[in-house]
């Protein structure tokens, strides 16, 4: 019974983190010609402005 306390403990404390294995920690890993690395508002500026000379 103990054993299945500490499980669900376990479980309930790490939340989503189980199933979101995801670094917090982003680093742009492109290299020259191969995309824009930028946080999200920076990316949508800088598509906004490509758009807008076309």
């Amino acid at each position: 019974m103990r054993l299945i306390l500490i499980i669900i403990a376990t479980v309930t404390l790490q939340g989503c983190a189980i199933f979101m294995p995801y670094s917090e920690n982003f680093s742009c890993e492109r290299g020259i010609g191969e995309g824009y690395c930028g946080s999200v508002s920076d990316n949508y500026e800088y598509s906004t402005k490509l758009n807008s000379n076309k």
